[in-house]
């Protein structure tokens, strides 16, 4: 789904790929269907990154709390998908809150230019 954009180029619209990716992997991850449990937790964070980087956090709340649940694996071990999944996160949202900051800056500049002069 993070490829789709890549994949496709500039033609399409890459948002419905995308969500309908997101979509199917969010159904597969709540019927259990996959088998090794970080794989599982990885591709559980992937959805959230894609809808982070769609302007949709309706899901993110959930997937947060399921990750940070699942951070002990079984036997006590640490959870690797979960752990990654969680900074995968943490870095998108992280790069989105500084790109869309950096948009408003050079909207708004003080002459009303477009560029911030400061």
């Amino acid at each position: 789904a993070m490829l789709v954009p890549e994949v496709l180029g500039p033609y399409g619209n890459h948002s419905s790929y995308v969500k309908d990716i997101s979509n199917e992997v969010w159904e597969a991850y709540a019927s259990h269907i996959f088998e090794d449990s970080d794989v599982a937790k990885l591709c559980l964070a992937f959805v959230g990154v894609c809808d982070v980087s769609l302007g949709s956090t309706h899901r993110l709340p959930e997937i947060v709390k399921t990750l940070e649940k699942t951070i002990t694996g079984y036997g006590g071990q640490p959870s690797f998908g979960a752990f990654f999944g969680l900074a995968v996160i943490a870095q998108t949202c992280a790069s989105v809150v500084t790109s869309e900051k950096k948009r408003r800056k050079i909207t708004s500049g003080p002459t009303g230019s477009g560029f911030d002069y400061s």
